[in-house]
């Protein structure tokens, strides 16, 4: 697996100037399944199909992984999210990580995300004088959201800071 190594705004910005998929492994770094989970992932089966989708990798309790949970809840860990370029989330799996079961699961996913993908770029191309007139659009949405968490992140850390 080719993981992103840069900060998650970035990480975003990215997935959505390249309209790509974003998978995300959500993990305890002390559980031993988080392991064995990185060696399934990191088989040609499974990181052959990720070459086109932006992976990133979040401890649980980093900041980034806040950020992130913030926003997507994160049922259980380890967990994965398929996370579509508009923000929406494509799909959630949070057990049955096994090479025979991931691979299916994985290349079903990449081949709905194509599917809509392909048929919604006629649609999603416009021009900078449009995108300036439309009033909200999915991906501010997603920023906003960003932003928010963002804001409620560092309300925290200055509570915490008054302590």
């Amino acid at each position: 697996m080719d993981w992103y190594s840069g900060n998650i705004g970035e990480c975003i910005k990215k997935v959505k100037l390249e309209n790509k998929l974003l998978f995300v492994l959500s993990k305890d770094p002390s559980d031993e399944s988080a392991t064995e989970l990185l060696d399934t992932l990191n088989k040609d089966s499974i990181s052959g199909h990720c070459k086109n989708i932006v992976c990133l990798q979040l401890d649980s309790g980093s900041t980034p992984y806040n950020q992130f949970s913030s926003i997507y809840p994160v049922p259980s860990l380890p967990c994965v999210h398929l996370v579509l370029p508009s923000g929406g989330i494509l799909a959630v799996r949070t057990s049955d990580f096994s090479e025979n079961q991931l691979a299916p699961w994985l290349v079903g996913q990449i081949l709905a995300f194509n599917k809509v993908s392909s048929q919604a770029k006629p649609a999603a191309v416009e021009t900078p004088q449009e995108s300036e007139a439309t009033p909200s659009s999915s991906s501010e949405t997603t920023q906003e959201r960003v932003e928010y968490a963002r804001q409620k992140l560092e309300e925290k850390k200055q509570a915490k800071a008054v302590e």
